[in-house]
């Protein structure tokens, strides 16, 4: 049997969920402009040319938009998750 070391709790803080959801929607609605600020820094900056390599593949951009709708039941699910006021009924709805 190992011996485990016990943690211990350094202060107590909130804990939040960072949706995906919100992330990806952000990304489309200003995709114009990342893009346009990313062909501008072209040359100077050498991680721009493979972001906008990746921001500008179809296959990418195709699965994000797509996933934007299944983000939404995670989302929710985390954060009845999280609530104070949970019930095993609500998972199963």
């Amino acid at each position: 049997m190992a011996l485990q070391k016990k943690k211990n709790i350094l202060r107590d803080v909130n804990t939040i969920w960072i949706s995906l959801n919100v992330l990806v929607q952000r990304l489309c609605s200003m995709y114009q402009s990342i893009v346009g600020v990313m062909y501008e820094h072209y040359f100077s900056v050498d991680k721009y040319q493979d972001i906008l390599f990746r921001l500008t593949n179809i296959e990418t951009l195709l699965t994000l938009i797509g996933n934007i709708h299944m983000l939404d039941k995670p989302n929710f699910l985390m954060k009845m998750s999280q609530s104070f006021k949970m019930y095993i009924v609500e998972y199963t709805m």
